[in-house]
């Protein structure tokens, strides 16, 4: 028997595109902080330092850090979204030729 791959449809396509997408920072062995040394996590916290409670970093800190991180998503995140609209287009176009 021939290895038939299976094609998906509608809302699991779109899922499938995210999870994807996705798929490198929702794993165990991710690390957002990997790229970053000790001495700039610390350079950080001193930078960011606000009236919170001593020994506990500010909110200001996490996102000072992981805003890199989130930056490289920005434009896969877009052509994610690009294509679940052409997709969702395209499901849009193919009902309306059937009625």
């Amino acid at each position: 028997m021939k290895n038939k791959k299976l094609e998906i449809y509608g809302g699991a396509k779109i899922k499938v595109s995210f999870i994807e997408l996705f798929s490198e920072y929702v794993s165990p062995e991710y690390k957002v902080s990997k790229t970053l040394s000790d001495k700039e996590i610390e350079s950080a916290i001193i930078l960011n330092e606000g009236d919170g409670l001593a020994g506990y970093p500010s909110q200001d800190v996490f996102y000072y850090l992981v805003q890199p991180e989130i930056q490289k998503l920005k434009v896969p995140a877009a052509d994610c979204l690009l294509n679940v609209h052409y997709y969702l287009c395209l499901l849009y176009t193919s009902d309306a030729a059937d009625e």
